[in-house]
């Protein structure tokens, strides 16, 4: 192929129907969530520098300026989540005012074009879900399905695809393996109840959703890692590669898999069996500093998308839509490049048959990135927090590029 004058030797189109998009949710954007167990979490000085989500991108009042800035920008799917603690503040009692205020959020998104994706649960839980023990508690699954049944029913006229729960395990390696999220369980034990409960969960969301939503999607969003062999593999990193492996990456899909419609791929970068071991798993070891890294320190590895995606399409033979990925990068001088290394990448493994129907990059906003506080600028638009001002950065430029043009520019030297 001849270069083009623009100096581009390659286009790599996706297929006609792919969904372009961005992510955000309810806790790290809106503002005021006070209810939850992240903001009490907060409130005990917890997370870095003793910030608090506070108003956050205050994306509660601005939903409409900000979807407005996302079709602006050429995307057709974002996905948001609705926040349990303000619809069922306490329990059994359904606000009447929040779910008009979610049936305003995505009738807003639909007028201007844009595909609402509706995560049900994202990390946070209402506070009396204590008396219950979070997710420990045996009751726990069957108290989030009949809130998940009260919002389907209620904004299913404007919502057709659905994520059940954002990145169950590492719910349970961050709350009740290792502690460093509410509700700082510590351990194996707690870790299994709230693993088998999230599974449940799922399975009865899943049935909830489609029994009142009428045709739709429901699938989990999972997080999935690429296992990265040490540079000299010890003989306990050869015999745990693979359960860890599967623990990380396969554990819930195995369970669930009879319950989705598809799978939601949340895809950051890659780890050694040490640092699954350490419940560190995306900080780059100190034996690799030189390798390319994020502003959070994790590797940026691109290939790990491809590796990751083939290999749930080949072990569960369902659509993939990937619902996160992206890089906290502040001076925006990285994210260009991981937008298009990456989906060039996610390109080689759709031709190589992986049915995957949409990318989603994380994140529209800058926003409060959890025990991390606001310090990580995971945007594609620049989030001023003292004045909410919105600046788009070059990068999503380039992503509107290529949403627009469904397909990555990239080098021939750099096709794969």
């Amino acid at each position: 192929m001849a270069p083009r004058e623009d100096g581009v030797t390659e286009l790599l189109r996706f297929p006609d129907d792919f969904l372009w998009g961005s992510g955000i949710s309810a806790h790290q954007c809106e503002g005021g969530n006070r209810h939850n167990d992240w903001w009490a979490f907060e409130e005990q000085g917890k997370v870095a520098g003793g910030e608090r989500s506070g108003d956050a991108c205050d994306h509660y009042t601005r939903y409409a300026e900000d979807f407005r800035l996302a079709a602006r920008l050429g995307h057709a799917v974002v996905k948001i989540s609705v926040e349990w603690s303000r619809i069922e503040r306490e329990p059994g009692v359904f606000d009447e005012g929040e779910l008009v205020h979610y049936e305003d959020v995505v009738r807003t998104m639909c007028d201007l074009g844009l595909r609402p994706i509706v995560a049900l649960h994202h990390f946070t839980n209402p506070l009396w879900l204590e008396e219950h023990g979070w997710w420990e508690g045996a009751r726990t699954p069957e108290l989030f399905a009949r809130f998940v049944r009260v919002v389907a029913e209620r904004l299913g006229p404007w919502v057709d695809t659905w994520i059940t729960i954002n990145e169950p395990m590492l719910v349970v390696s961050a709350g009740y393996k290792w502690g460093f999220w509410p509700p700082e369980r510590r351990g194996w034990l707690s870790a299994r109840r709230a693993a088998r409960n999230l599974v449940r969960a799922h399975n009865l969301a899943y049935d909830a959703v489609h029994d009142v939503a009428g045709i739709c999607r429901v699938g989990p969003a999972v997080n999935v890692t690429a296992l990265r062999p040490p540079g000299r593999p010890t003989i306990a990193d050869r015999v745990l590669a693979s359960p860890l492996d599967w623990l990380a990456n396969y554990y819930f899909m195995d369970r669930v898999r009879e319950r989705a419609d598809f799978i939601g791929v949340q895809y950051y970068s890659r780890a050694t069996v040490q640092q699954l071991l350490a419940g560190d798993p995306l900080a780059v070891p100190k034996s690799a500093r030189r390798l390319p890294r994020s502003d959070l320190g994790w590797e940026i590895y691109p290939k790990g998308i491809y590796y990751t995606v083939r290999s749930m399409w080949r072990r569960f033979g369902l659509p993939i839509i990937v619902t996160e990925n992206g890089i906290a990068d502040a001076e925006d001088c990285k994210r260009a490049d991981f937008i298009k290394d990456h989906l060039a990448w996610l390109h080689r493994a759709i031709g190589e048959g992986a049915d995957v129907r949409g990318y989603l990059h994380w994140a529209l906003l800058d926003n409060f990135e959890w025990r991390e506080g606001f310090a990580p600028r995971f945007g594609l638009v620049a989030v001023d927090y003292e004045t909410q001002e919105r600046v788009v950065r070059d990068s999503a430029r380039l992503f509107a590029r290529i949403c627009r043009d469904n397909a990555v520019p990239v080098p021939a030297k750099d096709v794969v």
